[in-house]
């Protein structure tokens, strides 16, 4: 289930076909539900890679394919994305 889970993930970036993972787990969400969190890296609007950062994506199911709302831990806070993964 992960690859089908990054893919989700990937697809949120700027340039999908880029996205290198790393540390990829699944979590149950509070809801139940399934999250993937780990670290990314993806070229950003300059095609330049940016150097990996966590995420928290909460996975949203579409029958045989899945969506994600990615929480980037530049955008909400590292230590945020850190506890949704349960790591602190």
């Amino acid at each position: 289930m992960i690859p089908t889970f990054e893919h989700a993930v990937a697809d949120q970036m700027k340039d999908p076909g880029s996205a290198k993972f790393r540390n990829t787990k699944v979590i149950i969400d509070e809801d139940g539900s399934d999250a993937l969190c780990g670290d990314i890296n993806a070229k950003n609007s300059y095609g330049g890679y940016t150097g990996f950062i966590s995420f928290y994506a909460p996975l949203i199911s579409l029958g045989k394919a899945y969506t994600a709302v990615v929480w980037l831990s530049e955008k909400v806070s590292y230590e945020t994305v850190r506890k949704k993964c349960g790591y602190s």
